[in-house]
């Protein structure tokens, strides 16, 4: 899952951009100031191909959506993040100098070439023509009356297959579970449909072409956006209605059996890194093992910021509905504990910095705090694959396989568990785990893991 505290880890929303370069391949830079940091932004304009790189943040291969060069002015918009950028060229384009506005602030950002940048490498790119049907689609929640936007591929010959739905992991996810320079959800739906496979994914509530509001959306408002999408799967007459399941992705694998339970279309689950426990539980080792990831953390601050990360959460919990006042007491409590010294050392740094745990108070935050996966796994009645890394540190297997497995053991239903050597938290092969290694590795999803998955789903 994303991580929820992604303050923590120096996240700066930086939106999509779209750049209508012109006739020749260019590389843009410049920096924008950050609390305290300098955050470059790498713009990668090709002739086919228009992406945005954001280093400091682990984001790369971002794709681009709307700007021009008009005369010697250079601008962009991002109406979704309210965001703009107007410039004005200096030669041809020795430099671009202009001023960057999100919301109701707005800061400078000059823009250099940087022609000896070099992209990160990715082994599993996907684009058209491909092999088989695709088409984009509309469906309705109807319950809470949003429309959802999606693309279901299947293969392009007569007959009925297996079909799936993915359900992304926590955080604002497009269709293809965009991250750090990877599309994972495209690659799944690109092995399972070349396998025999329907596969329809879609972008969250409020995120690319849906509608609906993100922000105030809980765990349970998402799993009816899936069970919607799941009622769409078996309208299509390409789609073998004996055969229709839930592949769901960290949260979307706690999500995969409310969905089992609630909706009788469903007929089998895959948990790709789902949750065993409360995220209350999940946020603190996850949090611990990420910053023990990073060769450089300072023991003595890591346990001040432990201990600050579970009064807020257990803070929260006592008190959900007055979640914004226990986080200023809690954290107010905080400091006043501190040495003098420790006060001035954290002063600044962003892991202690107050207004990040604000954004903590939301629908979706405050229930998942509290949301028993296991709850759900044991009333499922239908098969499940659940699937870990060995190296995951955002969702350990250490710490949620067990209540899975014991979960799955008292519902009575058929399961198989396997666990990944050297897999992190996206199924890719590493070395720590960390989160740096998301966007360097340039495998998105190992063929092992895709091989399983259709493996499971052909037994049905």
């Amino acid at each position: 899952m994303s991580n929820p505290l992604k303050f923590l880890l120096s996240f700066f929303l930086i939106p999509s951009i779209f750049i209508s370069a012109q006739s020749e391949d260019k590389i843009l830079s410049g920096f924008l100031p950050v609390g305290g940091k300098q955050i470059e932004l790498i713009f990668i304009l090709k002739e086919n191909q228009k992406t945005i790189d954001v280093p400091a943040q682990y984001a790369f291969d971002m794709e681009l959506t709307s700007a021009e060069f008009k005369g010697d002015s250079l601008f962009i918009t991002l109406d979704m993040m309210a965001m703009k950028y107007a410039g004005k060229v200096h030669g041809s384009i020795d430099s671009i100098s202009g001023v960057y506005t999100q919301g109701s602030g707005s800061m400078p950002l000059t823009l250099f070439p940087k022609k000896d940048y070099k992209q990160v490498s990715r082994t599993q790119k996907i684009s058209p023509p491909y092999p088989y049907y695709t088409t984009d689609v509309v469906f309705k929640n109807e319950e809470a009356n949003i429309d959802l936007a999606g693309t279901v591929t299947a293969p392009d010959t007569l007959g009925k297959y297996p079909a799936v739905i993915l359900v992304t992991g926590s955080g604002p996810q497009d269709r293809d579970e965009s991250l750090m320079g990877h599309k994972p959800f495209l690659v799944i739906a690109d092995w399972l449909t070349r396998n025999g496979i329907v596969v329809l994914r879609y972008d969250d509530r409020g995120i690319g072409k849906s509608k609906g509001n993100f922000r105030a959306g809980t765990t349970m408002d998402f799993a009816g956006d899936a069970s919607a999408a799941l009622n769409h799967l078996a309208t299509l007459n390409f789609v073998d209605k004996e055969k229709i399941g839930v592949i769901g992705h960290s949260e979307g694998g706690v999500i995969a059996p409310i969905v089992a339970v609630n909706n009788p279309k469903t007929r089998f689950i895959i948990n790709l890194a789902g949750t065993g426990v409360k995220g209350r539980d999940i946020i603190v080792e996850q949090s611990e093992l990420l910053a023990r990831a990073d060769s450089t953390v300072n023991e003595e601050y890591l346990n001040l910021y432990l201990d600050l990360v579970t009064r807020i959460l257990d803070g929260i919990m006592a008190k959900p509905d007055l979640a914004a006042r226990q986080i200023d007491s809690v954290y107010k409590s905080f400091i006043e504990s501190l040495s003098p010294k420790h006060k001035e050392e954290i002063a600044g740094k962003e892991q202690f910095n107050k207004q990040g745990y604000f954004s903590l108070a939301t629908p979706w935050f405050i229930q998942f705090l509290s949301l028993e996966p296991t709850e759900w796994l044991e009333k499922v009645k239908v098969p499940v694959l659940a699937l870990w890394g060995s190296k995951d540190l955002q969702v350990p297997p250490l710490q949620s396989l067990k209540p899975v497995e014991k979960a799955l053991i008292k519902s009575g239903t058929y399961y198989e568990i396997e666990v990944f050597e050297s897999m992190n938290h996206l199924f890719q092969k590493v070395v720590t785990g960390g989160i740096s290694e998301y966007s360097t590795t340039s495998t998105t999803i190992e063929p092992e893991v895709l091989k399983r998955m259709v493996e499971f789903i052909k037994k049905r």
